[in-house]
């Protein structure tokens, strides 16, 4: 911490380089958030085309109850498995696609489970309307499997400095 105005020039003048090449970086952009919450209840039927799950399912329905009961857990295990390759692979891709279209992305903690992705975008102000419209489109294509879209911005870009 800097305690005086000559520890300020001092400062100014020993990181001058490393701030004029952040100002650089950040000048006409602007953060986007975007927070990707599932939805458990969706998607689940999906899920059933899996072979092991198929499997586990047709075979509940032909023991014992006891043994149905054991298939059981373990076919709701392999949905839960399933389920969280699908979502890291879903959310995987969303990050991928809307990094491409910034000029650079961070990933940001978070305190729920249902939010699968947490991220903020550094876009330019030339390219707001592409990454809105991706945005729009991803909102359309991963409804359906349960994942909800949120988006923030602009902002200014508070999480790239």
């Amino acid at each position: 911490m800097v305690k005086t105005d000559d520890g300020v020039k001092k400062l100014l003048v020993k990181s001058h380089k490393d701030f004029t090449a952040k100002i650089s970086k950040l000048r006409h952009k602007d953060e986007f958030g975007i927070k990707i919450i599932i939805d458990n209840d969706k998607g689940r039927s999906k899920l059933s085309n899996n072979s092991e799950i198929r499997k586990l399912k047709s075979g509940i329905s032909n023991t014992s109850q006891g043994t149905a009961y054991f298939l059981k857990m373990k076919m709701d295990e392999a949905i839960k498995i399933e389920k969280l390759k699908q979502i890291d692979k879903m959310s995987g891709q969303i990050h991928r696609h809307l990094t491409e279209l910034s000029d650079d992305s961070c990933l940001l903690k978070t305190d729920l489970s249902q939010v699968i992705l947490n991220a903020a975008y550094l876009v330019s102000k030339e390219d707001r309307e592409e990454f809105n419209a991706a945005i729009s489109k991803l909102k359309s294509k991963y409804k359906d499997e349960g994942l909800v879209i949120h988006e923030s911005g602009p902002w200014a870009p508070y999480s790239f400095c």
